[in-house]
């Protein structure tokens, strides 16, 4: 029994982060923590996209500077 229950273990070990999903779904009802941690790397995740715009706010003033 101890044996099958080890390779249950393994199995479910594997099939884990193959769906985040639903072990977010876990993590949400076990704890309110890991709810917060999965939004830190959408912040992230956010904050990566609006670098690009940073950059190109600079070039435009470049280009304005170069017309002047």
């Amino acid at each position: 029994f101890v044996v099958l229950n080890r390779g249950q273990k393994m199995k479910r070990t594997t099939p884990e982060p193959a769906t985040l999903s639903p072990n977010f779904l876990i993590t949400s009802k076990r704890g309110r923590l890991t709810l917060r941690h999965a939004p830190s790397p959408d912040a992230r995740l956010v904050s990566r996209t609006r670098d690009p715009p940073l950059p190109k706010l600079p070039q435009g003033l470049s280009a304005q500077a170069c017309k002047e």
